[in-house]
């Protein structure tokens, strides 16, 4: 058989690039009986790669499902507490500031960006509240000539905070520097963390936020 040795080769090289046990058998113009004794194992191992690819496909869109059925619970969750929370003294000035400066795109990351010391205060306040065992991270960006020390002393005296755990993103400046008037003297701060469940409840209660505008419009 080793005058064949070249076409069993040609054979499994063609089964690997896709090719049907027919084609390969008018291709090299061998009977199928003695393809298919060349090409068999390669037969059995697509068919369990192809099972391993839709359990695995299957799987996949189970978790898909699962982790939505949990998104639209945590939701709903949080149509059931607005009513509560609603009547905690600044609750729902805590929510129009999410609608306005809260981070909306992802689906797990929660936050805040401002440069306001009292709104970052207020975000503080509710992240710490609603969120309690989470790290919650904090960064500031300024501009290349600002003073990253004056900067981290402050915040971390104002939101009593450890200032090394306070990472300063640095912002280019283009054109000239010279008397300019900072609108913000001590940058952009932001506080963020993960919470897909708590994203999905700030969600629910910004909605029901903009249901009670619409009502007095």
């Amino acid at each position: 058989m080793n005058k064949y040795k070249h076409l069993k080769l040609k054979a499994i090289e063609l089964r690997k690039k896709g090719h049907t046990l027919l084609e390969i058998c008018n291709y090299l113009s061998l009977p199928k009986t003695t393809i298919y004794e060349w090409i068999k194992t390669l037969n059995k191992l697509s068919e369990r790669t192809q099972k391993q690819k839709d359990c695995l496909k299957k799987a996949t869109q189970k978790n898909i499902e699962i982790a939505k059925e949990k998104r639209n619970l945590s939701y709903k969750q949080g149509l059931e507490e607005y009513e509560k929370l609603s009547k905690i003294n600044l609750f729902k000035e805590f929510i129009m500031l999410y609608m306005g400066e809260g981070f909306r795109k992802s689906k797990c990351e929660v936050g805040i960006t401002n440069s306001t010391l009292e709104l970052i205060l207020l975000a503080k306040y509710w992240f710490e509240l609603i969120a309690p065992n989470k790290d919650l991270k904090y960064n500031v960006q300024i501009h290349v000539d600002n003073n990253e020390n004056d900067i981290k002393e402050y915040w971390s005296k104002n939101l009593k905070i450890d200032k090394n755990k306070i990472k300063i993103i640095r912002k280019s400046n283009s054109g000239n520097l010279s008397g300019r008037k900072w609108r913000s003297v001590y940058g952009v701060f932001s506080i963020r963390f993960c919470d897909t469940s708590l994203k999905c409840k700030i969600n629910a209660w910004m909605q029901k936020i903009k249901e009670e505008i619409l009502k007095i419009s």
